[in-house]
């Protein structure tokens, strides 16, 4: 999709003739459309069934779910600590510091990816002050912050990275 992402800017910045409707699941890249006016207000028909949290100045509208949870290194962590919810998470950031060396913490950078952001957002809106505590305390160990998944996942299969979340 950024080849075609690029490629619709590309024309735009120079008067081509381009894509009326450009269209992506990467909700950083949509976002970005958007906000360089590329989109035009649209009210669909079951406008009023719909959320107001799915709506985006009636330019975008949520079609999808995602699920993300936090993910970790079963064998950086004993079995008898896995957590099994946040307050689990933050009771370990809190008391067992020595497993998580500096460093060993990975996250999504809101800066770079659409998805982070718009996941923060959300879950500083409904599960104050968990995010807040543990964004705290990922900082203090040194969080590593990176646009896409894959390369979270692979930190943590390596046992770079303890602990992985949104």
């Amino acid at each position: 999709m950024l080849a075609i992402f690029s490629r619709f800017r590309s024309e735009v910045a120079t008067g081509d003739p381009t894509a009326d409707i450009p269209w992506s699941s990467a909700t950083d890249l949509q976002l970005i459309l958007i906000n360089e006016g590329h989109a035009l207000p649209y009210k669909l028909t079951f406008y009023d069934k719909i959320p107001l949290e799915a709506k985006f100045k009636d330019l975008a509208y949520v079609t999808s779910y995602a699920l993300f949870a936090p993910i970790f290194n079963k064998e950086k962590i004993p079995r008898d600590l896995w957590p099994r919810s946040y307050g689990d998470i933050l009771n370990l950031l809190a008391t067992r510091r020595e497993l998580f060396p500096k460093g060993s913490i990975c996250s999504f950078d809101p800066i770079r990816s659409g998805f982070a952001l718009v996941a923060r957002y959300y879950q500083y809106k409904t599960m104050e002050p968990y995010f807040t505590i543990m964004y705290s305390r990922a900082g203090e160990i040194g969080a590593q912050l990176h646009a896409a998944s894959g390369p979270q996942i692979e930190r943590v299969r390596t046992g770079e990275c303890v602990y992985v979340f949104i």
